[in-house]
């Protein structure tokens, strides 16, 4: 890869493809030069490749990151939410680093994004386990409880989310 780059460094799709690649192996201090090279204002990328670019950025800095780190995220998923107000993606990603950050604000405002998504009925597994991970924390067990029973019920709950659930359960002292 870093080969590549050398011979193509403002080659975008092979810098995002480079740092998708050492996101995935969990090597992100590898892939944050990647995605600040696209973010770049001489960068060709287009509209699209900037947002995803931030949106890995921010997820990187928001959810390893330290405070100054967790700022910046949250800005950069902003920038993607002004040009696309409805983006799942960054609805998402915004959700997350917000419930990453762990204050009572935080985790509110990641509740509120996930509530969103759930009116527009666009809540995945993952992000109903979330919502029941963030009741939790916040000591709303009878939330937590329902969002955990509709998990239950869904024949298409991976193991993982069932036996978060069950154990959920079984500290509260229920069955």
């Amino acid at each position: 890869f870093l080969d590549a780059v050398r011979a193509a460094p403002d080659d975008v799709a092979l810098r995002l493809a480079v740092a998708e690649f050492y996101n995935r192996i969990g090597k992100r201090h590898v892939a944050e030069p990647h995605l600040r090279h696209v973010l770049q204002p001489q960068s060709a990328a287009t509209a699209a490749q900037s947002a995803l670019a931030r949106r890995a950025l921010a997820l990187d800095l928001g959810t390893f990151g330290n405070h100054r780190q967790y700022v910046e995220a949250i800005q950069l998923l902003d920038k993607n939410l002004a040009q696309e107000p409805n983006s799942l993606l960054d609805l998402r990603a915004k959700a997350l680093v917000l419930a990453e950050r762990g204050n009572r604000n935080s985790l509110r405002q990641a509740l509120h994004i996930y509530r969103q998504l759930d009116e527009r009925k666009r809540l995945t597994l993952q992000d109903r386990l979330v919502m029941a991970q963030l009741h939790i924390t916040l000591d709303e067990w009878s939330r937590a409880r329902t969002i955990l029973r509709e998990l239950f019920d869904n024949p298409t709950s991976p193991p993982s989310i069932l036996a978060f659930g069950l154990k959920a359960m079984l500290d509260k002292g229920e069955s």
